[in-house]
C-alpha cells in the first residue's frame, strides 16, 4: 500500500511564496483543494496501512 506524506500548503518553498495564497478563490484549484481537505473523508485511504 503506498504511504502518503502530509502536505503542508502553508509552507514555503525554495522562493518565498506561499502556495495557499496561489489558489485563487473561486477557481478550480480553489475548489479542489477545499473538497480534498475539507470535505472528503481521506481515513479510508490510511486504514490497513499500520
Amino acid at each position: 500500500m503506498a504511504k502518503y506524506k502530509p502536505c503542508n500548503y502553508d509552507q514555503m518553498v525554495m522562493l518565498p511564496i506561499s502556495l495557499e495564497k496561489q489558489l485563487v478563490p473561486g477557481s478550480l484549484e480553489h475548489t479542489i483543494n477545499e473538497l480534498v481537505e475539507k470535505k472528503i473523508e481521506l481515513l479510508v485511504l490510511y486504514e490497513g496501512q499500520n
